[in-house]
């Protein structure tokens, strides 16, 4: 056999690579994908904020039975007692008087009886105290509504005589009370008694009577209690009311050129019982005695605002037969 053969032999013999040994594959430690989601945040922080106002309003709020407020007293362990504290009506009380069939107004004074159960108050009689000014203005505040709340209770029409044959009987501490808001509700303190010391006309309504009880038969022109009108509110562009206004409303009125005004309650509206702002009525008012003509101009004032204007078309001037 020659070398060529042999070679060629060779050749043809398959030789196999020799196996490589595979190595397993690296691992790296992969951290896990995070993400922040600032609206679920929020959701959470806003339900926990409520959860949490929700459990400190019930557990602040107070109990409104008359064994617990006894029990907070008596808890407490302390009561001041003020008594004889001076007390008056702010303004005039207006109401309808049947004897004089006008609108006149009435002056009240009293003294009141406070019970206080918070220490921290102080002697709220002080001028000096904090706590001086606004109690004692819920008290005179709640005073005037009390006296206004008892007349009307009377009726639509009374008397001077009417007003003060009853209000002994009236509960105005309880009146007071009901408009004391927190001070009363928290159980700090307590009106409990209130004494009438007198009740008159207002300075403005006796001059209006004196002037009925010295007017001479034969004056021409006389003094009047009722008066019709074409009026026309002010819509709310031009400084008027937002909100209609109905038979019973009480304005102030500004006869003419006059630097004085009048009050005055609409006794009626021809062919409606209320009005809108911006639209023309006819109107009769009730007013105070006082001079009047028809064709006098006047300015409807409600407050600080201007709300209308009118002119007089009718008079009816009150005597004694009336």
């Amino acid at each position: 056999m020659n070398d060529n053969n042999i070679n060629q032999e060779v050749q043809n013999v398959n030789v196999e690579p020799p196996i490589q040994q595979q190595q397993p594959p690296i691992i790296e430690n992969v951290k896990p994908k995070t993400s922040f989601n600032p609206i679920a945040f929020i959701v959470i922080i806003v339900i926990v904020a409520v959860i949490g106002f929700g459990v400190y309003k019930y557990l602040s709020k107070p109990s409104s039975s008359p064994s617990t407020i006894n029990q907070n007293q008596e808890t407490k362990g302390y009561k001041k007692v003020y008594e004889n504290q001076p007390i008056g009506t702010q303004t005039p009380v207006v109401y309808s008087d049947k004897d004089y069939h006008t609108t006149l107004g009435a002056v009240v004074n009293a003294t009141y009886t406070i019970e206080v159960y918070d220490e921290e108050l102080g002697d709220i009689t002080d001028v000096n105290n904090g706590y001086f000014e606004t109690i004692y203005r819920e008290i005179s505040s709640g005073f005037s509504d009390a006296i206004f709340e008892y007349i009307t209770s009377l009726g639509p029409s009374v008397s001077m005589q009417d007003i003060q044959a009853n209000i002994d009987d009236y509960d105005f501490a309880e009146g007071i009370n009901t408009r004391l808001k927190v001070y009363h509700r928290e159980k700090m303190v307590k009106i409990t008694k209130v004494t009438i010391m007198g009740i008159d006309y207002a300075e403005e309504s006796k001059k209006l009577i004196d002037q009925y009880n010295n007017q001479s038969s034969d004056n021409t022109k006389g003094l009047f209690n009722e008066f019709g009108a074409d009026i026309r509110l002010y819509s709310p562009e031009e400084g008027g009311r937002h909100t209609a206004a109905f038979e019973g409303a009480r304005w102030y009125y500004k006869i003419g050129d006059s630097d004085s005004e009048i009050l005055g309650v609409i006794k009626s509206i021809e062919g409606s019982t209320m009005m809108n702002p911006g639209e023309d009525y006819s109107v009769v008012v009730n007013v105070s005695l006082t001079e009047l003509s028809v064709g006098d101009t006047f300015k409807i004032i409600d407050g600080e605002n201007v709300i209308g204007e009118g002119t007089i078309t009718a008079v009816n001037q009150f005597t004694a037969n009336n």
